[in-house]
């Protein structure tokens, strides 16, 4: 995907629809947005009359560093839920025709408005984002098209006229009402969205501003990092990216958290102020390219909580930049098997790193607490750490646990959101935590019986090197529960897999009780693919998908499936896809229980992406079944059902119709 420059007296777009995207960049002017659809309400038409033009130079002041609001194109007003907007600033032009944002600059420095009122709009940058429809695409194109011709620029009771060459109204703005009251610094500050009718969810909403480019929060259904630049009443998004799995959330917890998403990530203007009446309370005010409006409160300073419970650790969050410059923050979540908690007090931190303990302590006398108690800071430089090896024949730290260590000592403040802690570092890298859940601990502490640390790690590494070339056996994850004392083995549902594990444990003579195997999916997993929705129907017009898979195979073959998806529009099209691998192929009986999901044991990144088809070309996807249910174990002949999908942004899917197979004696 690419930006579309647009000159005067030509207008070339280069816009597709599709569906919406969890991963979303919306860099203005030259990088890509990513989603469109028309929000807000549209000005009321009105009977435009051109009246004489004021003193020129005051004319051209009230016109810069204002948002005007298209309430009139060629004397109609916009479409229905679209909201068009323009902003001008001496040579610099910019705005939102609906479906993308759009900008540039007179490189000589010649404003767009002269004062004698001649309009002229540089060339300037389009976002390739979609629209939501051809009336919509269709108003964006004679909205821009009305900007590149030569034109006048009137200001009449408040409103802004561009007449062209013919002396017709073109384009009538409204200016938007000022929004700058109070202007803060966000940087160390921490929000919740305040939210009457339950648009985002019952779960709170927040977001913590930890440094002065990034920021982190919670939805209705996960958290997410972005990154953000504010200046002078100015915001922009141009990153954001979820943390962790959809999957444990319900089909409305991830509809709230894309329209959060969504929303706020096309926010282009912030100000502060603070409630009227006899309690009086700040507020933060959010509008977006889009039309919307969000509403923030300040999280409720409880520095108490920080104190009366154990955390756990959930994941590290962390800047990175590609050779562009371009940053984001990368996910660390917890490794399997590693199991990091914390306790805080004022001049201590300790915890536990699975098979070590450790604390922080504060070197002691006035001044030198670790943990401020009202104030949300921290001081961990100034600790000294103390280690402990707790588990028999482990004496270094994982990769995980060192960093966690590293990062907890350069902690220098911590926010809590409501259920989470996030404890913050001077270069704006982060932990979260959230409240230890006891009722996990299922299993009572070990037994002289059970076995050592040692033990399970020389046994899991002796399966590891076993099952290596063993047809039939995929592991994709393997270590040791620390917690537990157990070793967890995760394999693929091939045919014969079970068996053949069970094999190699035997063979190194590790004690069964001692390993916990997990195959397959679950009942709850092989039915989600059904909870999804279709596409927008402009995604689905532009994109024609199909299922190759042949109709009859001897029992016991391997079932081979191709998902094709092929452009036939005559636009470029994004093919939105929600983590990597995102296709995926689905067995089910004749009457439509699902029994297999080809994506169940695969290692999914949680990562949202996206692959630009141009008019004619093709995705192609593969998969194979090796007739075989989600436990691994062969299924009989008969007449099976097999569908493709492409997950998109959840809880969005595009499965194709059921194809029916016979697997013969």
């Amino acid at each position: 995907m690419g930006t579309v420059r647009i000159a005067k007296s030509q207008l070339t777009c280069s816009m597709w629809a599709h569906g919406p995207a969890a991963l979303l960049a919306i860099v203005f002017l030259t990088t890509v947005g990513i989603t469109c659809t028309g929000t807000g309400v549209a000005p009321q038409s009105e009977t435009d009359v051109v009246a004489e033009a004021p003193e020129y130079n005051s004319m051209v002041a009230s016109i810069d560093g204002a948002t005007w609001i298209l309430a009139s194109i060629d004397g109609e007003p916009p479409i229905a839920g679209t909201y068009l907007t323009l902003t001008i600033d001496g040579p610099q032009f910019g705005g939102f025709d609906g479906c993308n944002s759009f900008g540039g600059q007179h490189q000589s420095g010649t404003p767009v408005v002269m004062p004698d009122g001649t309009f002229s709009a540089p060339a300037f940058d389009v976002t390739a984002a979609g629209c939501p429809t051809d009336a919509v695409l269709d108003q964006a194109n004679r909205y821009l098209e009305a900007m590149t011709q030569q034109a006048k620029a009137r200001v009449i009771d408040d409103r802004l006229h561009i007449i062209d060459n013919s002396g017709e109204v073109a384009l009538v703005f409204a200016r938007q009402g000022t929004l700058v009251r109070r202007l803060i610094t966000l940087a160390g500050t921490n929000w919740r969205i305040v939210d009457l009718d339950g648009i985002y969810g019952d779960e709170p909403t927040t977001v913590v501003f930890l440094d002065d480019r990034t920021a982190v929060g919670t939805t209705a259904c996960r958290d997410y990092a972005l990154g953000y630049t504010a200046n002078a009443g100015r915001i922009r998004i141009p990153y954001k990216g979820m943390a962790g799995s959809a999957e444990p959330c319900s089909r409305d917890a991830i509809k709230r958290e894309h329209l959060f998403i969504e929303d706020f990530g096309w926010a282009n203007a912030y100000s502060t102020h603070y409630t009227r009446g006899a309690l009086r309370s700040l507020r933060m005010v959010v509008r977006t390219s889009r039309g919307k409006t969000l509403t923030f409160a300040p999280l409720s300073k409880r520095p108490d909580t920080i104190f009366d419970r154990p955390w756990n650790f959930i994941r590290s969050l962390e800047s990175r930049s590609d050779q562009s410059g371009m940053r984001w923050v990368e996910d660390t979540g917890s490794a399997y098997g590693s199991y990091i908690t914390a306790r805080f007090d004022k001049n201590t931190v300790a915890g536990s790193l699975g098979c070590h303990s450790y604390a922080y302590h504060g070197a002691g006398g006035e001044g030198s607490a670790l943990v401020g108690w009202a104030d949300g800071s921290m001081s961990m430089s100034q600790a000294t750490l103390i280690t402990k090896q707790t588990c028999d024949g482990l004496a270094s730290f994982s990769p995980q646990q060192r960093r966690f260590l590293d990062l907890l000592a350069a902690a220098e403040r911590y926010h809590v959101l409501e259920d989470r802690l996030v404890a913050v570092t001077g270069d704006g890298d982060a932990l979260m935590f959230k409240p230890e859940d006891r009722s996990s601990r299922t299993r009572p502490a070990p037994t002289e019986s059970e076995c050592s640390m040692a033990n399970l790690r020389a046994w899991l590494k002796a399966m590891e090197k076993a099952a290596v070339g063993v047809p039939g056996i995929y592991i994709y994850l393997s270590a040791v529960d620390e917690r537990n004392k157990r070793i967890a083995i995760s394999i693929r549902p091939l045919r014969g897999t079970l068996e053949q594990m069970e094999a190699v444990i035997a063979k190194v003579a590790a004690p069964r009780e001692a390993v916990v195997i997990e195959i397959g999916c679950n009942a709850d997993a092989l039915n989600r693919l059904d909870r999804g929705k279709p596409p927008d129907q402009a995604f689905l017009a532009a994109i024609d998908y199909s299922l190759e898979a042949p109709s009859q195979v001897a029992y016991g073959e391997t079932v081979r499936m191709k998902l094709t998806l092929r452009n036939i529009s005559n636009e470029p099209v994004l093919v939105p896809m929600g983590g990597i691998p995102s296709h995926d192929f689905v067995i089910s009986t004749i009457e439509g229980e699902n029994i297999w999901r080809w994506q169940c044991g695969q290692v999914i990144l949680d990562i949202m992406g996206g692959e630009t088809l141009e008019p004619g070309e093709e995705l192609e996807f593969a998969g194979g079944w090796e007739q075989v249910d989600n436990r691994g174990e062969p299924v009989p002949a008969g007449t099976y059902l097999i569908r493709g999908a492409l997950m998109m942004d959840p809880p969005e899917r595009l499965v194709t119709p059921p194809h029916q197979l016979e697997v013969l004696n």
